[in-house]
């Protein structure tokens, strides 16, 4: 995602927790035929590639861990004051 490249994601709990369908393309868990469709779909559609790559790269952005390191030390720092 990092790269400018779609990501296909398995749809589990946690995946469906940081991502939508706007940022990845999701195939069903345990499903390697929906897979190998996925991928093959992606390979010949560049628009769609360019769409998945444009909203990875700016999930990347948003989510950046210059952003986000402030966020995660203040919860271990109330993860640790709590004890």
């Amino acid at each position: 995602m990092s790269q400018g490249i779609p990501v296909v994601v398995s749809r589990t709990k946690i995946d469906t927790y940081y991502f939508d369908d706007s940022v990845v393309r999701f195939f069903e868990s345990g499903n390697d035929a929906e897979l190998a469709e996925t991928i093959v779909g992606l390979s010949k559609d560049p628009e769609l590639r360019r769409k998945f790559s444009d909203s990875g790269l700016a999930y990347v952005a948003r989510n950046d861990w210059n952003l986000k390191k402030h966020e995660y030390l203040e919860l271990v720092e109330s993860a640790c004051n709590a004890r």
